[in-house]
């Protein structure tokens, strides 16, 4: 019995001690430690060494920086120059990686390697950098007329999929409703877009749409001003106006006759 736990005593320390993985998830533009600890005693200078490697989205795979024969050691890309460092003191005991500011093209799987006296220690990370969505832009499209359907729209440009959008009213003024007007239609297939069906004066207003995922929120507003609908204001008067290509009498100015062949007559 005693030789065979003298045996995995020494298969343990030879071999080393199984990787760990870690998932982070973290915002652009934050700080992020990835961690890598190991307990193989006090380091012996000549036989200590630390690799930490990268692998992108894309399965390529780099050394980012390492430890070895009393010198540390980088290969960053300029991007990563000034940003990418050993969060402590890897001698003794903590390897741990640190990124500040974090930029999306840092995501990917890092392995953090230690080896001392023939053993090895292990750890990944898996890190996701989230993007917050980039200023949305809002349009309007249709006419602005009452009895006309409106179309509000609204999408970022960027930002850590998936975005889900909010349009809400503005209340600008007490006892106004924050709510859509009652007939207003979310396009599911595009939930940046809105329908505002039969517009009313009532409708006019400041509407904000916002854009939101893991990272964060970011909005904008477009103000819809309804226009009076010429034929609702001389609702009597619409029909003849038709007949005169467009023009109800109410809108013809003094002395001026709808008919063009009637007016050079009166001429």
């Amino acid at each position: 019995m005693s030789l065979l736990l003298l045996l995995l005593w020494l298969v343990s320390y030879y071999v080393g001690t199984l990787g760990t993985h870690t998932e982070i998830k973290r915002v652009a533009e934050e700080r992020v430690t990835l961690p890598c600890h190991h307990q193989l005693g006090l380091p012996e200078k000549d036989t200590l060494d630390i690799e930490w490697l990268l692998t992108d989205n894309e399965g390529n795979q780099k050394v980012v920086i390492t430890y070895s024969s009393h010198h540390v050691y980088s290969n960053l890309t300029e991007e990563q120059k000034g940003r990418v460092a050993f969060a402590s003191n890897f001698l003794a005991g903590d390897a741990s990686l640190q990124i500040e500011p974090l930029k999306p093209s840092d995501e990917g799987r890092y392995t953090c390697k230690v080896k001392n006296s023939g053993r090895y220690v292990w750890s990944h990370v898996t890190l996701k950098v989230l993007v917050r969505p980039s200023k949305p832009k809002c349009e309007l499209e249709g006419e602005l007329t009452e009895g006309s359907d409106l179309t509000l729209q609204c999408e970022s440009a960027s930002g850590t999929k998936p975005i889900v959008y909010d349009w809400q009213r503005v209340r600008e003024k007490e006892g106004e409703d924050e709510h859509l007007p009652p007939r207003s239609r979310i396009d599911y297939n595009n939930p940046g877009r809105v329908l505002l069906q039969n517009l009313t004066m009532s409708s006019s207003g400041l509407y904000q749409c916002t854009a939101g995922n893991e990272a964060g929120k970011e909005s904008c507003v477009v103000r819809v001003t309804v226009q009076q609908n010429r034929c609702t204001k001389h609702r009597h008067d619409c029909r003849s106006g038709d007949r005169h290509g467009g023009w109800s009498p109410a809108d013809i100015p003094p002395g001026m006759a709808a008919n063009p062949k009637e007016r050079q007559r009166e001429i």
